[in-house]
């Protein structure tokens, strides 16, 4: 029973926000204190959250689209997820599986069959992508990207500039190894570009997100519109507000598929909800056996429990839980549900700094962990 009620609370929640906000439970006063906790403790200009529990759905909105200027964050803002665009890649190559476009199991080298590369990427799997066991360059930072070579042509044909220059390097790691890349979900879009029938960023939308009543866009919340959040980082404390056409800030546009999508909290709670409902009996777009092999973790010597997009742990008591944190450096979001469908949550955040990150993520594992 209870899971019937939650869907459809959280089906219920797109279209009374405002009123939501301001309801004044004993428990939905508690998660805006302790949402309020976290902006004072990470110094975080403006926080969207969404929850659920046995005891029913909390949210919270607070705080300002930019630290120095007094518009305030809507409900409705796009935040950017960073990295979190990860599991909706590893979604949308599971709809091209679905619909026999490739398998898990098909190889580079027959993805790529007019592109140079590597003889240790030939008999990589997608599954294996996916996974973070390819070798691929990682990419880990700014720094790393503006060693890659800048690509020419709309993102398509960047993605493939890309996939020839990746796939030419030497693995960083031996295959089979967790090596966390950037690089490789880069891969996985141009791998999306070729099964999909369409470029990614239009499957993105029409194959995964349109069916499931969500929108977002590439690229920072304020490039769209001034009257969206704007990210910050932090240098002694300060904040510092990031100007979203900056060019050292801008992500470059083959990157996309690996993290570069600003999205609303209840767009990317409805998508973060496919993979509930899927954990509770109740598959939509996919098979129940798609989302168990998104969320399988392979067998190896170095205990990485990824799946595709998602850390799997376990908490006291046995509880099974997917989480994912991703930032750009100057927003963080954090979403994280239980197998059992009695706890899930979302926290999105303009701020980037290790301040906000430590305070989002305490803030998230300690209301998976009640009780």
């Amino acid at each position: 029973m209870f899971r019937r009620c939650l869907f459809v609370a959280l089906s219920l929640v797109s279209i009374a926000l405002p009123v939501l906000a301001q309801i004044e439970t004993p428990a939905q006063r508690a998660f805006q204190q302790t949402m309020s906790s976290v902006r004072d403790d990470g110094n975080i200009p403006g926080l969207v959250a969404i929850a659920f529990d046995p005891d029913g759905v909390y949210l919270s909105v607070q705080g300002k689209r930019r630290f120095d200027r007094p518009d305030k964050v809507q409900g409705t803002d796009r935040f950017h997820i960073g990295s979190n665009i990860k599991s909706m890649t590893a979604t949308l190559l599971a709809i091209a599986v679905e619909r026999g476009r490739l398998s898990w199991e098909t190889e580079l080298q027959a993805l790529f069959p007019d592109t140079p590369m590597h003889p240790a990427y030939r008999r990589v799997t997608v599954e294996q992508l996916l996974h973070h066991r390819a070798g691929i360059v990682s990419l880990p930072d700014l720094a790393a990207l503006a060693q890659v070579p800048a690509f020419a042509g709309d993102p398509q044909q960047q993605r493939a500039a890309f996939a020839g220059w990746a796939l030419q390097l030497p693995p960083e790691t031996h295959i089979g190894v967790f090596n966390y890349s950037n690089g490789g979900y880069a891969l996985a879009g141009a791998i999306v570009d070729r099964v999909s029938g369409t470029r990614f960023e239009a499957g993105l939308k029409q194959q995964l997100l349109r069916p499931i009543g969500s929108r977002a866009e590439f690229g920072w919340p304020a490039a769209q519109s001034p009257k969206q959040p704007w990210g910050h980082y932090e240098i002694d404390g300060q904040l510092i507000a990031t100007d979203p056409a900056d060019p050292q800030f801008l992500f470059p546009v083959w990157l996309r598929s690996a993290g570069d999508l600003s999205i609303s909290l209840l767009d990317y709670a409805s998508y973060v909800m496919l993979h509930v409902e899927a954990a509770c009996g109740r598959p939509r777009l996919l098979s129940a056996q798609a989302f168990e092999r998104m969320h399988a973790v392979p067998d190896s010597v170095d205990g990485e429990a990824y799946s595709m997009g998602w850390s799997e742990l376990e908490l006291e008591g046995g509880v099974q839980v997917s989480t994912h944190s991703g930032s750009a450096g100057n927003f963080y979001t954090t979403a994280a549900y239980d197998h059992q469908c009695e706890r899930g949550i979302v926290v999105m955040v303009n701020s980037g700094s290790e301040r906000a990150a430590t305070a989002v993520e305490s803030a998230v594992f300690d209301f998976m962990a009640q009780e």
